[in-house]
């Protein structure tokens, strides 16, 4: 892309954001974001209904095919004790018609959670070897909840949705590639805003499990030293990305600890 075209595309992002994103957080920029991450899916996906039962059953559509491509453990220590961390935290969820469950991805290289439509969150090995307390994996963990107890995971769902309805309406199937890039594209801008919601969400509920959820921010400072940033304008470069850079999110969890959380 033209260097000049970058810098144009820069400072009119930074005159439409309310904030910057700096080195500090007052949460009044997250709070922005998530209102405009709200309104836009609202706006575009509002349309969708996915009833919870339909949830359950794309989910599990979702977990065989997770299933075909990974090697979960089903008998493992550590499984056992994300489990227990698990079952502390469920009762605290808004969405009680949801069935949480919890597996273990056999991948030592691969440092990652998801979660998916149903309740599905996964933890990779990885993971496991790099956390250092149970407060951390708590924070984790409640973080991969909020994403199905907030309604990110049916948002997907949504999304996906309705680009195959466009697609179909306008005899675009066989463009799959055009599909897809459209899913990208229209994804992004919602990206960060369920993450941020979600790492507030992590927090929240870690606390009310009993669990420390300053530690989730130890998860982020290992982040980010493996981080690296795009050699593009900088609010550019943070507007593309699906997550928030990690020392970003650090600050902004730090925030709303201090800031925001009661138990």
């Amino acid at each position: 892309m033209n260097k000049k075209l970058l810098l144009l595309i820069s400072l009119f992002l930074g005159l439409c954001s309310t904030h910057r994103l700096q080195a500090q957080c007052d949460s009044s920029y997250v709070s922005e974001l998530l209102k405009t991450g709200q309104w836009l899916g609202s706006l575009i996906f509002g349309g969708v209904e996915v009833t919870e039962e339909k949830e359950e059953e794309i989910g599990d559509q979702m977990f065989a095919y997770v299933q075909s491509n990974f090697t979960l453990l089903e008998s493992d220590s550590r499984l056992t004790k994300l489990q227990k961390i698990l079952n502390t935290m469920t009762p605290h969820v808004s969405r009680k018609g949801i069935q949480y469950d919890i597996h273990l991805i056999q991948n030592s290289d691969l440092i990652n959670a998801f979660s998916i439509a149903g309740g599905h969150i996964f933890i990779t090995t990885g993971i496991m070897n790099w956390v250092e307390s149970d407060d951390e994996l708590a924070f984790i963990i409640g973080h991969e909840i909020g994403h199905v107890d907030l309604g990110h995971t049916i948002q997907h769902i949504k999304k996906s949705m309705t680009i195959q309805s466009w697609a179909d309406y306008l005899q675009l199937n066989e463009y799959a590639g055009v599909i897809e890039q459209a899913q990208t594209i229209l994804g992004t801008p919602f990206g960060q805003p369920d993450e941020y919601s979600s790492d507030q969400y992590g927090a929240t509920i870690a606390l009310k499990a009993g669990y420390n959820p300053h530690k989730g921010k130890d998860f982020f400072k290992k982040l980010s030293e493996n981080e690296k940033k795009e050699d593009i304008p900088y609010d550019l470069d943070v507007w593309m990305r699906t997550h928030p850079y990690s020392d970003q999110r650090i600050i902004c969890l730090d925030y709303f600890i201090r800031n925001e959380l009661k138990k």
